[in-house]
């Protein structure tokens, strides 16, 4: 497999820092990527021609700044796909307004967002804020994450790591500071002897402390953690759970995002319960696809998974239709790629 092509698109890998699990290993890998790309960026201004910009707007930001110096020496545009809103972010992670790198960031994301052909904004209250920002409804496009449809791969063992006489509560993706673990232990903690798995298939920053946290309140039994997982093998995994967690911490910001997850849990077909505010909530309560109460609000999420768990197998399938059939409409991949390259071929 050559991972330095995909198709007939050439991939052009930087040398970074490794992430690691510090702040120290974190600030290099985000400034190490960041000299690498403006070096890089050089040699593709003095030596290859642009028509389009696609900036993918994951955390930080980093790559638009390569983008604006190609934009001012190529004379091309940039097309912004927003996942994470910077540098509001920050403030969700509890850093203030008056931080120096703050306020150095709210001055570049403004001076972007003006400078940027179309903005691709992943939620609606996302889309209003950003039109709020450059008082032009024109350059912003509604654009969700899509859901895919991954293949069903068996993987070896699982059905020995997780036993269906458990009520399976599962959780996917990053395990950060973002998702609120404290609240979810709490909930776990009241919930612990009702006959309920929670299962952690994913890794990140927080998942050190998480561990602690739970062998602290002495619910190591109620935990299963399958770490990170190959995309080919989730669909097969999710096959186990009973239903899917979905959660982000009680921040103003946090309630204006979508998690790009939601779309693919949808549509695994099966029921969602969340504890998280906002646009998310709204997605969950319309199309009836689970149970969503406000972020941070640990005690209604266990009473929900108690609602969910004494649902019958009819109304638990209901359940996952409803999201299935909803995803496949509003997260539909190829109608949202049509959509884009209208814009992008315009």
């Amino acid at each position: 497999k050559n991972l330095n092509k995909f198709g007939s698109i050439k991939i052009i890998r930087l040398p970074t820092f490794p992430r690691g699990n510090s702040n120290l290993s974190l600030i290099l890998n985000y400034s190490s990527f960041l000299l690498s790309s403006i070096i890089f960026s050089l040699r593709f201004i003095i030596k290859s021609n642009f028509d389009k910009i696609i900036v993918f707007g994951t955390s930080p930001p980093s790559g638009l700044l390569v983008a604006h110096i190609i934009r001012i020496f190529k004379r091309v545009p940039i097309y912004y796909w927003i996942l994470d809103l910077w540098p509001e972010t920050l403030l969700g992670l509890g850093i203030s307004k008056k931080n120096f790198f703050y306020i150095i960031l709210k001055k570049f994301m403004e001076y972007s967002y003006k400078n940027c052909q179309y903005i691709f904004c992943q939620s609606r209250s996302i889309e209003n804020l950003i039109r709020k920002k450059i008082n032009n409804s024109k350059k912003t496009i509604y654009f969700p994450s899509w859901s895919e449809d991954l293949p069903f791969n068996k993987k070896k063992n699982i059905n020995k790591l997780i036993d269906k006489k458990y009520f399976n509560i599962m959780f996917t993706g990053n395990v950060g500071e973002a998702q609120d673990f404290n609240s979810i232990v709490k909930a776990a903690k009241i919930l612990k002897k009702q006959n309920i798995k929670w299962i952690i298939v994913g890794t990140g920053r927080f998942i050190k402390e998480l561990k602690v946290l739970i062998s602290r309140e002495k619910i190591e039994s109620n935990f299963i953690f399958l770490g990170s997982q190959e995309k080919k093998y989730i669909n097969y995994i999710i096959s186990f759970s009973d239903c899917l967690l979905i959660t982000l911490k009680n921040t103003l910001i946090f309630s204006k995002t979508v998690p790009g997850k939601l779309s693919n849990y949808m549509i695994s077909k099966k029921p969602i319960v969340g504890m998280i505010s906002g646009d998310t909530k709204k997605i969950i309560n319309l199309s009836k696809c689970g149970l969503c109460c406000n972020a941070g609000n640990y005690l209604k999420l266990s009473q929900n998974i108690l609602i969910l768990k004494k649902k019958s197998k009819k109304e638990t399938i209901k359940l996952g239709k409803n999201g299935y059939k909803y995803a496949k409409k509003f997260f539909n991949r190829e109608k949202l790629f049509q959509k884009f390259e209208k814009l992008l071929l315009n």
